[in-house]
């Protein structure tokens, strides 16, 4: 007797034939590409970890960098100075011996905020447009940084509804027109979350070294974005691929 040949018919819908072919004899790319949709965002995004094209990342991070930097741009000279951004014009008009004199006794940690502050009121004068300037932009690039970064761990979908979140959220609104150091530390914090996880995820002396730096520069401009080695490292703790890390992780934190 000659064994019964099974119809390839019968086959369980889920298994792929070898050589990858479905029915129709084309494969299973061919099939999804006569979707008309690209199949980075037929799967709701590339998969995270995949570097962006420069296209993707126009729409993906541009998009809410310039829907926050417009919010934040709208009527931002309209309201006077508050008590607190009266405390920045009163460190940042002062000559750079003198603001250095003041920091050696007081608001040591937001001396780099001040210092920036100065240098943009040499440059464009002491408006409230001009002062807060530096508040709008950076609250830009932290809502770019955080799709960035969100596309990196999950996706551009991901990423891309992250960044407009936070861009539209009512307190980020505020602190964009606030000319005071919480925008930029938050642009700063989140750019060194991001490259965090490029180090995580490559392993590379260089992304260790950006890490770093950025952790470094966050804490000039607010000393409690520091706490953010603590997220950091439940992260990696928490994430087996990530654990050999670990000891390149608290040499760039120590440093």
């Amino acid at each position: 007797m000659t064994a019964r040949q099974e119809s390839p018919d019968l086959a369980p819908p889920d298994v792929v034939p070898a050589g990858g072919r479905v029915a129709g004899g084309r494969t299973a790319v061919e099939q999804g590409a006569g979707s008309g949709r690209p199949d980075e965002w037929a799967t709701g995004g590339r998969r995270p970890g995949e570097p962006m094209t420069w296209p993707a990342r126009a729409v993906v991070c541009g998009i809410p960098a310039v829907v926050a930097f417009s919010l934040g741009l709208w009527q931002v000279g309209a309201r006077s100075f508050s008590q607190d951004e009266g405390a920045t014009l009163s460190a940042a008009l002062r000559s750079l011996p003198g603001l250095f004199g003041v920091l050696a006794h007081i608001d040591a940690v937001h001396g780099a905020y001040y210092l920036v502050i100065h240098f943009v009121i040499t440059i464009a004068g002491a408006s409230e447009t001009a002062v807060r300037l530096p508040s709008v932009l950076a609250t830009a690039v932290a809502a770019g940084s955080l799709a960035a970064l969100g596309a990196r761990l999950a996706g551009q979908r991901a990423g891309f509804a992250a960044g407009l979140l936070f861009a539209v959220a009512p307190p980020v609104a505020a602190d964009a027109q606030n000319a005071r150091p919480f925008a930029l530390a938050t642009a700063v914090v989140v750019i060194t979350c991001y490259r965090f996880i490029r180090y995580a995820q490559t392993g590379r002396r260089r992304d260790a070294a950006w890490y770093a730096l950025a952790l470094a520069l966050s804490g000039w401009f607010d000393v409690l974005t520091l706490l953010v080695v603590i997220a950091n490292s439940a992260t990696l703790a928490a994430t087996p691929a990530w654990r050999p890390r670990r000891r390149g992780f608290m040499l760039a934190a120590a440093g």
